[in-house]
């Protein structure tokens, strides 16, 4: 992989037609998109989302599983 430099970096977004940032966690939050997992998250109230999005559940209450997905 080559390491470029910062104004070759800026040099290459301004020509692209398409960019693509990839990120971790952590981002989305003060972006104003909700988390999955706080008080306030998508998941809040949900019952054991774990579960739910789990191999176990597929397999043992596949309803269940295709309900919630």
């Amino acid at each position: 992989m080559k390491i470029i430099g910062h104004s070759d970096a800026i040099k290459k977004i301004k020509q692209a037609h398409r960019i693509t940032f990839l990120t971790g966690a952590g981002i989305s939050t003060p972006s104003g998109i909700p988390d999955y997992r706080s008080l306030k998250g998508v998941y809040h109230g949900i019952e054991t989302p774990e579960y739910l999005l789990s191999i176990d559940c597929l397999d043992h209450e596949p309803k269940k599983f295709y309900d919630w997905i």
